[in-house]
């Protein structure tokens, strides 16, 4: 692909990397890149994922489809298409929900925040594993870090 490029460059000592970036872009150019993203925000659904998991996929679509400056009703709708259907409940029981992309966030962080730490102290009260995010870490059960602070310390967990 860009192998006879790499290889003149490394004979003549002379590094264009403009030509060496353009050959990649002629390669791998795909002219319905953004339509693609656009059709894919459409489409994107939280399903399982926690609310910040769901939050990174979809602002990487937006970008992906140049939706930055779609205007705010806009890109509140194609977020709001793809929560689950416990944060759209919530969201309906909301009086009033900001009219701004940016605010209208922090709403549903702050709702899907709530459902994990009720779901989460639910779950531990009761004694069972609890199945949110991997990389949660406000599901950590205090008495797995006790047992790890004892087998640290060399006693019995």
């Amino acid at each position: 692909m860009v192998l006879p490029q790499l290889a003149q460059a490394k004979e003549s000592g002379v590094w264009d990397y403009q030509a060496i970036l353009d050959q990649l872009s002629r390669v791998h150019f795909n002219p319905n890149k953004i339509r693609e993203a656009a059709t894919k925000l459409m489409h994107i659904k939280q399903g399982t994922d926690s609310i910040y998991t769901y939050l990174a996929k979809f602002e990487r679509v937006l970008y992906e489809a140049k939706g930055q400056d779609y205007p705010d009703v806009v890109k509140i709708n194609y977020f709001f298409n793809g929560l689950s259907q416990t944060l759209k409940d919530r969201l309906a029981q909301q009086i009033n929900l900001p009219s701004t992309y940016t605010e209208y966030l922090r709403t549903v962080q702050q709702l899907g925040s709530r459902s994990t730490t009720a779901t989460s102290a639910h779950t531990v009260g009761q004694g069972h594993t609890h199945t949110a995010d991997k990389m949660d870490v406000s599901t950590l059960e205090i008495r797995a870090l006790d047992v790890a602070l004892n087998v640290i310390k060399g006693k019995p967990p």
